[in-house]
């Protein structure tokens, strides 16, 4: 394979925080016997006097933890690494294309984050300055393009470094944008919301050109529906993924407005253990019956004239990895409509929402979820993340008298919306089930959207929600 490299350095100037400068702050912390976790505004003002381009430090989420941990204990492991492909039908000026990147990643905190332990604390830097340069390079067709991809995605990740970018320049007009990291900062819909970002940018410098076509998805980023499930039509998820970058670029702006929410709504033991059996009788996990009610909220309450889509992505070789480790997994691409939801379309093949995820779910040792909302005539569109792990069934049982050897386990689900401004925390522990919503999104007031999850389930399973 013939390649040209054309490698340029980051932005002039652009000096953010390195690896030696927190070995010191390490240091200095433990010369002051103060953790990271107990002083939180003493490690940001330890890193901006440092690198004053710091914007932001705050501990790891449930999901990103495990997803740390993973990365440090066994580095060459490539089961979350993910490379996703943008085509674009253009002749693109490499200046104008990293001009794009920059804007872009002034919005989207999640690609300028760094991920380090420090003090015993598992932490997320946000740096302005967190820019990783963009590597060139010129192929002499699509199969040299896919090696390179391959390669890329094949490398061990650090993930100090952040993500990686490439631009593949395939001649006559045809180019592919390439975005690698780990799954612990981007997932499918936040790379499609990173790349439309980029972009939406290009395009409003006029850099697309007179014969630009546009951006399409490259076959790279949409041809794992067909392969992951061989008993969905996979064209209407397809089809949705495609359509989502049509309203990617009005999701920011409005993700990032309005002031920060975060409030609880716990349910007592009691209530929880009258969710469970009706679970249990439905045949229904618990987190299935909890995010099956959050799409419905978000539906009526958030975005009212939006549809569902139902999709995850996961490459052949994650695939016979989980395999090797005895993980089952399957992905369930589906396009869902309100329709669906309510079990009233009577094109369905699938009764209901509901149904489908009880036969699913009563089936598969795991499933894996996404929930996607595409945007409607009115409101911002959402991505709801879904995670159901069946297989940990037994860990999530009520301590009750029928069980009488069951231990009590914590369980988080927790989901990123609009990259990272909209979370959803459901968790369990040995006083009961509890929901929290963090947003910073103004259309989603975190007590409001507990309360309906809580009493939509509740109402479903006979019981009430605890005044």
């Amino acid at each position: 394979m013939q390649t040209a490299h054309d490698v340029r350095p980051p932005d002039a100037g652009a000096a953010g925080l390195g690896l030696d400068d927190l070995f010191d702050i390490e240091d200095a912390l433990e010369a002051d016997q103060i953790t990271a976790e107990q002083s939180p505004s003493v490690l940001l003002a330890a890193l901006r006097a440092v690198a004053p381009s710091v914007e932001s430090v705050t501990p790891l989420a449930p999901s990103q933890r495990d997803l740390y941990l993973h990365a440090c204990r066994d580095p060459d492991n490539l089961t979350y690494i993910l490379a996703y492909a943008l085509a674009l039908r253009a002749d693109v000026d490499v200046d104008a294309w990293r001009a794009a990147l920059r804007v872009a990643e002034r919005r989207a905190p999640t690609f300028r984050s760094r991920y380090v332990e420090i003090r015993q604390a598992l932490l997320q830097i946000v740096d302005t300055q967190a820019i990783a340069p963009l590597e060139v390079i010129r192929v002499a067709d699509a199969a040299a393009a896919a090696s390179v991809i391959e390669a890329a995605r094949s490398r061990p990740f650090e993930l100090f470094d952040g993500a990686v970018r490439h631009l593949l320049l395939l001649g006559d007009g045809f180019a592919t944008a390439v975005l690698v990291a780990h799954h612990i900062a981007i997932d499918t819909m936040s790379a499609a919301l990173f790349f439309g970002e980029v972009f939406a940018a290009w395009a409003a410098a006029g850099a697309g050109g007179a014969g630009s076509t546009g951006a399409v998805v490259d076959e790279r980023f949409t041809e794992w529906a067909g392969r992951a499930a061989a008993t969905v039509d996979s064209a209407p998820a397809i089809a949705a993924c495609r359509d989502a970058f049509a309203g990617t670029r009005a999701l920011l702006p409005a993700a990032l407005a309005g002031h920060e929410t975060r409030n609880h709504v716990r349910l007592d033991t009691g209530s929880v253990r009258v969710l469970a059996r009706w679970c249990a009788k439905n045949k229904l996990q618990l987190a299935a019956g909890l995010k099956y009610a959050a799409a419905q909220v978000l539906a009526e309450r958030f975005s009212p004239a939006a549809d569902f889509v139902l999709y995850d992505v996961i490459s052949d070789r994650s695939l016979r990895h989980m395999t090797s480790i005895g993980c089952h997994y399957r992905m369930l691409p589906l396009v869902l409509t309100r329709e669906m939801l309510a079990g009233t379309d009577p094109c369905s093949g699938a009764v209901s929402f509901q149904q489908y995820l009880r036969d699913e779910t009563a089936r598969l040792p795991v499933s894996m979820l996404a929930v996607s909302t595409l945007p409607g005539e009115r409101g911002a569109p959402v991505f709801f993340n879904y995670f159901d792990y069946v297989g940990m069934a037994p860990l999530l049982e009520l301590p009750d008298t029928e069980h009488p050897g069951t231990r009590p386990a914590r369980f988080d689900v927790y989901d990123r919306i609009d990259d990272g401004e909209t979370h959803l925390l459901f968790y369990r522990e040995h006083d009961g089930f509890g929901i929290t919503v963090r947003s910073r999104h103004p259309a989603m007031a975190g007590q409001a959207m507990a309360e309906a999850i809580a009493a939509r389930v509740m109402t479903w399973a006979g019981g009430s929600v605890p005044a």
